[in-house]
């Protein structure tokens, strides 16, 4: 290998560590943020409150219900949106293991983000926007499945089916001026059975979302394969980290 080559890989190879552990590649204008969700630190998962870190803020519905049954009280909680996580348990099937990552560990550190996704409030279900009504260029995040819907892909269970030949679990990122209006879109696939492909992820993969353009609110939605007359039978449910944006010097 001649030397010029060397300094090439060498070059690329330093590149492609700073963008997956959060350090800035950008000119002297710009400034690269990173939310890595490992603040606030908590032990398990924290699925009740909106997130907000470093002018982005993660929408979250939680509901906190009581309830009288033969003269006792219980109560019941129901969320969607996201949830704050360090549960990686890889092996435990069911809606009881809804906050662990199928990859088994964090992209990063040791915590991680999730969205839960509800077809009952799709356009206010899953989404982060900038604060202040400001506008910038997402450059990207690392996804993977979570351990309930990777599970439930991969092996069916008493609500969804096994995943064969043409079956699709995708999410399409939709992006939205300050204003609300609609500009742009990109689909990423977290299984893909279609056309003799057999993806189902359980590792930690990079999407790319700078041609979402200047943004300031960033929607997900999800369509499957697996699809009922109540919606969709499949979890709903993807584990981000690391969400990096672009912010402009001002």
């Amino acid at each position: 290998m001649n030397t010029k080559h060397l300094v090439r890989s060498f070059t690329l190879g330093l590149t492609l560590i700073g963008m997956l552990a959060c350090e800035p590649v950008v000119s002297k204008h710009e400034e690269e943020i990173c939310i890595d969700f490992e603040q606030p630190v908590i032990e398990n998962f924290q699925n009740n409150q909106v997130y907000a870190a470093k002018g982005l803020v993660f929408n979250n519905r939680y509901t906190l219900s009581e309830y009288e049954w033969e003269g006792k009280t219980y109560t019941s909680e129901t969320w969607y949106g996201f949830s704050l996580s360090a549960m990686c348990d890889t092996v435990t099937e069911g809606f009881g293991n809804q906050y662990s990552c199928s990859a088994g560990k964090a992209a990063g550190g040791k915590q991680f983000g999730l969205f839960y996704y509800s077809a009952y409030d799709a356009d206010s279900s899953c989404f982060v926007r900038f604060e202040e009504e400001k506008e910038y260029v997402i450059k990207g995040m690392q996804i993977t499945n979570s351990t309930y819907a990777y599970l439930s892909m991969k092996n069916g269970d008493d609500f969804a089916k096994k995943f064969e030949a043409g079956d699709y679990l995708r999410i399409i990122f939709k992006s939205y001026d300050a204003e609300g209006k609609y500009l742009a879109q990109k689909t990423f696939y977290l299984a893909d059975f279609r056309e003799n492909k057999k993806t189902l992820l359980n590792s930690w993969e990079f999407v790319d979302l700078r041609e979402l353009g200047k943004l300031n609110k960033l929607s997900i939605f999800f369509e499957s394969s697996d699809t009922g007359m109540y919606g969709i039978n499949t979890p709903t449910y993807v584990c981000v980290d690391n969400l990096i944006y672009i912010k402009v010097q001002e």
